[in-house]
């Protein structure tokens, strides 16, 4: 008997090694959105600093400072993690996928063979859909959703071997340890659904008893009171009349029970119901309880035991965007659309589903395979009959229910859609929505959004079914003609399907495909004879069709290992000037990914023979986005970025408000990524302020005019009288100015209307001044770009002579003249240098290539030394103040609270200087010549300590979310380092569950030993 499932996991094994072949077995990566540019970096961190033996609790280079092992999504402490610490980020991912992938078929045979008593034939069927069907398969780049989704089914049979053994405590106990891996796997949405569908399970089996109402009564009403000590244990069994319960006997020493027998469910139950009820009613809250409390109480203990990871989780979400919740409108965002369910639940052979769902079409991918469906429809089907089939009938509808989210609240579609502008409907809308009073009455659904994610459960319960299926077709009634007569309630829910898709026909491909599919399956199942073994030639059929659907699917498109292994030029640049050890200045990249990379022919003749088109389009994305260092790449360099990307918990809230000094408030980036919102480089002393050094930008919108680059990144506006000029003048053999340029604000303007005056200064004094004129050198804003060349007249025998200073000014009696661009132009050669004159701050081009890197020269050094501070009561007071030109940045500081009495005095002669910077412990030696603050500009967060000269020291919030700490005149030493007490009193709390956990395991073994 041991064969058999030896045999089966080796299957499975196998089978993950088949799908999974390109990430597994070659040197190819996954490069998708949140593998490349979230979980990489975080892995690659995580990995460096965990082989040194030391947990990474902050994250520098990310968000100004942010905490790193409080994000939960992470998985620090997740065990199955640190098997792969020492692979590299891609491959840590790829093993992790095909061990979590094997996990899942595994459990899921475990509990369809364990707990259903299903064949081998059966359990193998809903094994190969549940691990190879779409719903995981299409999640597996959102690893962490994957690892908590694999341990579905054994949450499911713990459940039910504790609720149908008198070992209940074993079993409980175990679960809470499983439930508590979930929390670590690091994301809790996944434990919700998965905890929300066993209450469902249990609901269901609860209210199965309810049928039998006169049956159970006397024996509920006899519970624990009979003579020899028996107690009733619902349960559930093969036919209805196990689904009733039965009667169990402890151990001798009723220590076998759930804490004992005392405490067995349906005791703890009776005790209530002798305390608080009486008549009729009790029977349906004595069931409610029976099923549904070890699910309350193996929670309460599952958190417990991940609060080493979930109490500075919590810590952080009170402090971060989702400190308020969730909106309604943003939980129900990402929901299932009905008129595109066909896309979602059938395979996606020949379908582009970037096209149907966009780029995040993972989230709606539900698939079993035509043949998976049929199967799992017939073994509903039987479901009527079979006690145990109907509750995932339950299960698998409750989870395609909810994935429709916005879509199940007719009213409230027609006031979204319609717009009825009446507040009364808008409430009567509310009110009748589902998931709206679910999202206001049942604890979690305001915590979550994407619906989608509630395809889990139909996945598991259609495996499930299936399982049933595939076991009704291996009996021999299943080609009792009669059953024809059933294909009528099967076909029901695929005509429904095949109607979605009047509102988006597929191309002709897919749907023979689908019809071809549909007719062998539909003939294997109904045809009274047939040549092959029916249940075999099914089960290859399967897999052989998830095989080929998942061809469709991100992780079948891998790409070449450069994408995540070689070096930009940019990244170069900034590592080579960021020091080991000293000032670490931070980065704004404002660049796109719409350029085409300066190396893509050479691209093109390495990687295109070996890749597939899609791969190698993946490739050059991926190049593109480590150029630019997108969303959490500095996070793989270990550079200091302004923003980041996170779709958690992250940013901070303090974050966001601190983007109210570069953008509107209705427009501010609530996931962190700054970048996408700005479209301007921001004012030069507000970059300066949060220690922005460098500015990336793209060439997009520059122009090559006449053969000459004008670099338009830093356009000047000149108000009439208004002066701007540069010294910054690069050493190059001049012979014409080029500029670009244009006015508005003005009316028409007659020709040759003077409307601005360059001078160009030389080295011996001497100038030359060009009067630029309305239609001649410039054009109205309307018009298209215009460039004009002043030749430079050098006096005889200053041909040499190196320009010294260029100045604009504006002439124009009305409106603005725009200077967007300026180029000094060898005319001989046709080369040309770009020279910036802006008005917003110092900025010098240090790096011009696919991108461009500039460097803000005001910039505030990471630490500085200031000696006057204002109180401010909020953070929107503080960024309104900072938004004031004329506010002195560098020499006062904004501080939140009720710090200690301020310093007064203004004296100069100060220094500070960062000995030692590392991500959990900050150095600073600082010298006053009065009292005044040290300002960090790194982000204030609970957990951080300062001292003194080795004397504990208040930091105070500053600038809105930096830190500052009071000094007296004179030498000091500053430290910082962050030592969270949430770790402290998680580590204790799961510590102590843990042991407390042991000990009841251990107990149990050591009495059924001794039994």
């Amino acid at each position: 008997m041991k064969a058999k499932p030896i045999f089966a996991s080796l299957i499975l094994i196998m089978l993950t090694l088949l799908f999974f072949w390109k990430i597994l077995l070659t040197n190819l990566i996954l490069v998708g959105v949140d593998t490349f540019l979230y979980f990489y970096p975080y892995k690659s961190y995580a990995a460096e600093v965990m082989r040194q033996g030391q947990l990474p609790l902050w994250n520098p280079y990310l968000f100004m400072g942010a905490p790193l092992l409080a994000n939960s999504q992470v998985g620090l402490f997740y065990p199955l993690n640190w098997l792969f610490l020492w692979l590299d980020a891609p491959k840590q991912v790829a093993w992790s996928i095909g061990l979590h992938i094997a996990l899942a078929g595994g459990l899921m045979l475990a509990f369809t063979r364990q707990s259903l008593g299903l064949s081998w034939l059966g359990s193998m069927t809903a094994a190969i859909l549940f691990a190879f069907g779409g719903t995981i398969c299409a999640q597996v780049e959102h690893v962490n959703q994957l690892n908590g989704a694999a341990w579905l089914p054994l949450l499911f049979l713990l459940y039910d071997l504790g609720i149908n053994s008198s070992r209940q405590r074993h079993w409980f106990l175990l679960m809470a340890l499983v439930v508590a891996l979930t929390l670590l796997a690091g994301h809790a949405q996944t434990t919700f659904i998965s905890l929300f569908g066993l209450g469902l399970y249990g609901l269901w089996q609860a209210g199965e008893g309810i049928t039998h109402y006169d049956s159970i009564l006397p024996r509920i009403s006899r519970m624990g009171e009979s003579a020899n000590g028996r107690v009733f244990t619902p349960t559930p069994g093969p036919s209805p009349s196990e689904g009733e319960g039965r009667l169990l006997t402890p151990s001798p020493d009723s220590g076998e029970g759930w804490g004992g027998g005392s405490l067995q469910p349906c005791n703890l139950a009776y005790s209530w119901q002798k305390m608080f009820f009486r008549g009729e009613q009790l029977q349906l809250f004595t069931r409610l309880l029976a099923y549904l409390t070890p699910l309350i109480v193996v929670s309460i203990l599952a958190v417990a035991l991940a609060a080493i990871q979930l109490l500075p989780t919590a810590e952080l979400s009170g402090l971060s965007i989702r400190r308020d919740g969730l909106t309604f409108q943003e939980v129900v965002s990402f929901s299932t659309n009905p008129t595109l369910l066909a896309y979602s639940l059938l395979p996606p052979f020949g379908v582009d589903l970037t096209q149907i769902f966009g780029e995040t079409f993972s989230e709606w991918v539900a698939y079993l395979g035509i043949s998976g469906l049929l199967l799992a429809l017939w073994g509903g089907l039987s479901a009527i009959w079979q006690v145990r089939a109907r509750r995932f009938v339950f299960v698998a509808a409750c989870g395609l229910g909810l994935s429709f989210g916005l879509f199940l609240g007719p009213l409230y579609l027609v006031d979204v859609y319609v717009g009825i502008n009446s507040s009364l409907f808008y409430l009567l809308a509310r009110l009748t929505h589902p998931y709206y009073l679910l999202y206001r009455l049942v604890p979690g659904f305001a915590l979550f959004r994407v619906p989608a994610r509630w395809l889990l459960l139909y996945a598991f319960g259609m495996a499930v079914l299936a399982g049933f299926g595939m076991d009704r077709l291996a009996d021999s009634r299943s080609n009792d003609p009669h059953y024809w007569r059933y294909a009528l309630f099967i076909s029901l829910p695929l005509l429904f399907l095949m109607g979605t898709l009047l509102w988006n026909p597929p191309a002709l491909f897919t749907l023979t495909v689908w019809l071809t599919l549909f007719l062998v399956t539909g003939t294997l199942i109904f045809a009274p004879t047939f040549p092959l073994p029916r249940s075999m030639t099914m089960l290859i059929i399967l897999t052989i069709e998830l095989f080929c659907a998942a061809q469709s699917l991100n992780y079948n498109q891998p790409t070449a290992p450069q994408a995540y292994n070689s070096m930009r030029n940019s990244v170069a640049f900034l590592r080579s000037v960021t020091p080991p050890t000293g000032v670490p200045d931070r980065f704004l990249s404002l660049s796109g990914i719409t350029y085409d990379p300066g190396d893509y022919h050479d691209m093109a003749q390495i990687y295109k023979p070996a890749l597939s088109p899609q791969a190698f389009y993946k490739l050059v994305v991926a190049t593109k986005q480590k150029e630019v260092l997108f969303f959490n790449l500095p996070l793989l360099y270990r550079l200091y970025s302004v923003d980041g990307y996170d779709g958690g918990i992250l940013p901070l809230s303090q974050f966001v408000t601190m983007q109210k000094l570069f953008l509107p408030a209705n427009n501010l980036s609530t996931d962190g990524r700054l970048r996408e919102k700005l479209r301007h480089v921001p004012s030069g002393r507000l970059l300066s302020l949060i220690n922005a050094r460098w500015i990336i930008t793209d060439k997009v919108f520059d122009a090559w005019i006449d053969g000459i680059f004008y670099d338009l990144q830093f356009p000047s506006s000149l108000s009439p009288g208004e002066t701007i000029s540069t010294t910054d003048i690069p050493p190059f053999p001049a012979t014409a100015i080029g500029l670009v340029s244009h006015f508005s604000g003005a009316a028409i303007l007659p020709p040759n209307t003077l409307v601005a005056k360059v001078t160009v200064m030389f080295g011996d004094g001497s100038s030359q001044t060009f009067n630029l004129k309305a239609g001649v050198d410039t054009t109205d804003s309307i018009s298209p770009a215009k460039a004009t060349h002043l030749p430079i007249a050098r006096p005889k025998g200053l041909s040499q002579s190196k320009i010294t200073q260029i100045s604009v000014t504006a002439t124009i009696t009305t409106g603005q003249f725009i200077l967007r661009g300026l180029s000094l132009i060898h005319q001989p050669t046709q080369t040309s240098r770009s020279i910036i004159l802006s008005t917003e701050g110092n900025y010098h081009s240090v790096h011009s290539g696919d991108v461009k890197i500039y460097e803000n020269r005001a910039v505030l050094p990471r630490a500085y030394i200031v000696h006057q501070a204002k109180i401010v009561s909020t953070d929107d007071e503080a960024i309104t103040m900072l938004q004031d030109p004329d506010f002195p940045i560098a020499d006062i500081v904004l501080l939140k609270g009720s710090p200690k009495p301020l310093p007064t005095g203004d004296l100069r002669g100060d220094d500070s200087k960062i000995v030692s910077y590392k991500p959990e412990r900050v150095e600073i030696t600082a010298t006053l010549a009065s009292s005044g603050w040290l300002v960090l500009s790194d982000t204030y967060y609970p957990g951080w300590q300062a001292t003194v000269d080795g004397q504990p020291a208040e930091i105070s919030q500053a600038n809105v979310m930096f830190r500052a700490v009071a000094l007296s005149a004179g030498e000091h030493t500053v430290l910082f380092e962050f030592k969270p007490r949430s770790l402290q009193i998680g580590a204790w709390v799961s510590g102590m569950t843990l042991v407390g956990l042991l000990i009841g395991l251990g107990k149990f073994k050591y009495r059924h030993i001794e039994g």
